[in-house]
């Protein structure tokens, strides 16, 4: 019923006195723009977090279980921008 939520597992040591898996939901992020946004700009915004998502899941823990696949998805009928679009299609993640 509502796809903004998932279910999420914060993993066991990630706090200080959580030495144990705790099943929990998450909440999907999503970067919002404006169609003003230059296409190659959006492009490059993409292509910087999905080139760099190595060094980004060392960021922060919560970041560590992060798939290129699922952060990729079309089913809610949010619009892509067409930037994040043309890149998107060039790793042959949508049509």
């Amino acid at each position: 019923k509502h796809p903004e939520y998932e279910r999420a597992v914060i993993l066991g040591g990630t706090y200080l006195g959580n030495p144990q898996d705790v099943r929990t939901i998450g909440a999907r992020a999503v970067v919002v723009t404006t169609t003003a946004l230059p296409d190659t700009l959006a492009y490059e915004i993409v292509k910087g977090v999905f080139d760099n998502l190595d060094d980004f899941r060392r960021l922060h823990p919560a970041f560590s279980m992060l798939s290129a696949t699922d952060m990729v998805d079309e089913s809610d009928g949010t619009p892509l921008h067409r930037g994040a679009a043309r890149y998107y299609r060039e790793r042959r993640w949508i049509k």
